[in-house]
């Protein structure tokens, strides 16, 4: 390989990079244009709540950055009460425990939704904790363990009040399950 292979490659990777900034521009415009025809929507009676739950569900799912700031600053239902109503709810909140569990990948299972603090714990195949975190962003946080290597074959996800509670919780599960995966073993 040469020097002018390299500079080639490099060439591809700011188009790549000027690509998806655009892209990224496109995608928030849209955003906001859903976002104000959504809330007309939901304000004139168009749009149901059970619908606006789903809706917003979805959202979260594919939305970029920046969305829950665009989305609590069009929006009539705030991002916050969303969620808190979802994790009220027994077809999306935690179990009749309190947490959340579940295989990887989700498949449709109930899981945190993007803005709920938690502290999970990762299981591998033999059922042993493998790792332990704390996030607000669940599922991301979970494709990025993923992508990372980590192997882990089920999960569980204990809701917290606030960061702080979580990290309370977090130093907690280290100390008591050791996970073998995470490099601190408390805050």
């Amino acid at each position: 390989m040469t020097l002018e292979d390299r500079l080639n490659d490099l060439l591809w990777v700011e188009k790549a990079a000027a690509d998806r900034i655009c892209a990224d521009q496109q995608q928030a415009e849209h955003e906001t244009y859903l976002l104000k025809c959504l809330a007309a929507d939901h304000t004139s009676g168009l749009v149901t709540d059970a619908q606006l739950d789903e809706i917003f569900d979805r959202y979260q799912a594919v939305a970029g950055h920046g969305s829950m700031r665009r989305w609590n600053s069009l929006m009539p239902v705030k991002a916050e009460l969303l969620i808190a109503r979802r994790t009220n709810d027994p077809q999306h909140g935690p179990g009749p425990d309190g947490v959340w569990s579940g295989t990887w990948p989700l498949d449709g299972q109930p899981f945190p939704v993007r803005g709920q603090a938690v502290v999970y714990v990762l299981f591998d195949s033999t059922n042993a904790p493998c790792y332990v975190g704390s996030t607000g962003a669940f599922l991301t946080r979970l494709r990025k363990h993923e992508r990372e290597g980590k192997q882990f074959a089920h999960w569980t996800a204990h809701p917290c009040k606030d960061r702080e509670t979580a990290y309370q919780l977090e130093d907690k599960l280290l100390r008591e399950h050791k996970p073998y995966l995470n490099r601190k073993s408390c805050r």
